[in-house]
C-alpha cells in the first residue's frame, strides 16, 4: 500500500514537473517570438530568424508555432530570400487558418508574388485577399501592389484603375502618394506611346514620300527619254502627222491638270485627285512641255526647209 502511494506521489510529482516544464517552455516560446519581432523591427533579420526558428523547433511551444512561421516568412521576405519566404508562408496559410495573422498572410502572399515577378499570380492573390477582407487595414496596400503588378504586365488602364482606387478610397494611406506618382507615370506613358505612334507614322510617310519621289524621277526620266527618241524620229516623211498627234496629247493632259477632275470612288463618294496623282501628272506635264518645245523648234525648222 505504501509502495502504491509512493508511486502515485511520484506520478503526480512527474506531472507537476511536466506541467511546469511545459509552462516554462510556453513562456520561453512567447519570449522568443517577442525577441524575434524586436530584432525584425531593428532590421536585424539574422537574429530574428534564429529566435523564430527556435520556437518552431521546440515541440512544447506548439501554441506559438503559427506566429513563428508567419514572422519567419516576413523575415525571409525582408532579407530578399523569396523562395524560403514562400515556403514558410504557404505552410502557415495551410496549417494555421485560425491564426490572427492569417488575413495578413494572404496579403503578404500577393506582395511576395509581386517581388518574385510573378505578376499574374500576384494580381489573382491580391484580388482574392481584397474580396475576402475588404475592410482590412492592408486593403489599400493590396490595391497598390495589384496596380504595380498590372503596370509591370503592361495593363496600364487597369493599373490606373487600381491606383485611382487607392487615391480616392484610401486618401490617408501612406500608399496614396505613391499611387498618385504611378498615375502620373501612366499619363506620361500614354503620351509617350502616342508620340511614338506619331513619329512612326511620320517616318513611314517620309519613307513613302522618298520612294514616291524616286519613282516620279524615274518616270520623268523615262518619259523624257521616250519623247526624245520620238522627236528624233520626226525627220521621217510622216513627221507632220506625228507632231499633230503629240501636240494633241499635250493639250489633253494639260487640260486634265488644269481642271483637276474629280473621280467617283467605289463607295460612291466624290474626292479630289490624290496628291501623288497630281505630282505624277505634274511630272508628265513638265516632260510634255519639254517635248512641245522641241516639237515647235522642229516644226519651224521643217517649215523653213520647205520654203
Amino acid at each position: 500500500m505504501t509502495r502504491i502511494r509512493s508511486l502515485s506521489f511520484a506520478v503526480a510529482l512527474t506531472m507537476v514537473f511536466s506541467g511546469y516544464a511545459a509552462a516554462q517552455s510556453q513562456s520561453s516560446g512567447i519570449e522568443a517570438v517577442r525577441q524575434g519581432m524586436e530584432y525584425y523591427k531593428q532590421y536585424d533579420f539574422r537574429n530574428a530568424a534564429v529566435r523564430f526558428k527556435a520556437v518552431i523547433a521546440d515541440p512544447l511551444s506548439f501554441e506559438y508555432h503559427g506566429d513563428a512561421y508567419f514572422w519567419m516568412a516576413r523575415t525571409h521576405t525582408a532579407s530578399e530570400n523569396y523562395d524560403e519566404a514562400a515556403k514558410y508562408l504557404e505552410h502557415f496559410i495551410k496549417t494555421y487558418p485560425d491564426n490572427p495573422y492569417h488575413p495578413e498572410a494572404r496579403y503578404e502572399k500577393g506582395r511576395l508574388l509581386y517581388l518574385q515577378e510573378e505578376y499574374e499570380a500576384a494580381v489573382i492573390a491580391l484580388n482574392e485577399f481584397i474580396s475576402a477582407h475588404p475592410g482590412s487595414e492592408y486593403a489599400a496596400n493590396a490595391f497598390y501592389w495589384a496596380g504595380e503588378s498590372l503596370f509591370a504586365l503592361g495593363e496600364l488602364k487597369t493599373a490606373q484603375g487600381m491606383f485611382t482606387t487607392v487615391v480616392t478610397k484610401y486618401p490617408t494611406s501612406f500608399r496614396a502618394e505613391a499611387a498618385r506618382y504611378r498615375m502620373a507615370v501612366i499619363e506620361l506613358k500614354y503620351r509617350e506611346d502616342e508620340l511614338l505612334k506619331l513619329l512612326k507614322w511620320s517616318h513611314e510617310e517620309y519613307l513613302n514620300s522618298l520612294e514616291g519621289k524616286r519613282k516620279l524621277e524615274e518616270t520623268y526620266a523615262e518619259v523624257v527619254a521616250s519623247y526624245q527618241r520620238r522627236i528624233a524620229a520626226l525627220n521621217t516623211p510622216d513627221s507632220r502627222d506625228e507632231i499633230v498627234r503629240l501636240t494633241e496629247e499635250v493639250r489633253v493632259l494639260t487640260a486634265e491638270l488644269e481642271t483637276r477632275e474629280t473621280r467617283t470612288s467605289p463607295s460612291g463618294t466624290m474626292g479630289e485627285l490624290t496628291e501623288n496623282r497630281l505630282r505624277a501628272l505634274s511630272a508628265k506635264e513638265e516632260a510634255l512641255l519639254l517635248k512641245e518645245f522641241y516639237l515647235d523648234r522642229l516644226i519651224r525648222e521643217y517649215e523653213e526647209k520647205g520654203k
